[in-house]
């Protein structure tokens, strides 16, 4: 979903705690869920988020992507090329606390192709 346009819970999160830089031709990376019958490791993590970003990045001018995980998942996602914005944000009514994850597109696809070079052609 596009950021910044009213449509996203995140949109507060990312202008207060992004560069403005960041927040140009961004959106926002929601969910993974998988059945738990599914569920295969880190290795269908990586192709299910390579698979996503490829998808929007080949129709969108997507430049950057957010998403709120828990900590555990963050960590997860600097695998992948994320970074973490803030370890400590709440979204929409949620009690919980929630990490702002960031990634460059074009440094996600690296960090999560099967064969990384070949996207640096």
């Amino acid at each position: 979903m596009p950021l910044l346009q009213g449509l996203s819970p995140l949109d507060p999160l990312v202008t207060a705690h992004a560069a403005p830089a960041l927040t140009e031709n961004s959106w926002e990376f929601g969910r993974l869920v998988l059945d738990p019958e599914c569920r295969g490791g880190p290795e269908l993590v990586r192709r299910s988020i390579f698979l996503g970003v490829q998808h929007l990045a080949s129709r969108t001018s997507a430049q950057n992507v957010f998403a709120s995980c828990s900590p555990a998942h963050a960590r997860l996602y600097r695998r992948y090329g994320f970074t973490v914005l803030s370890s400590r944000v709440c979204v929409g009514a949620d009690a919980e606390t929630y990490c702002l994850i960031h990634g460059d597109v074009e440094q996600v696809l690296r960090a999560s192709a099967d064969a990384p070079q070949a996207l640096l052609n």
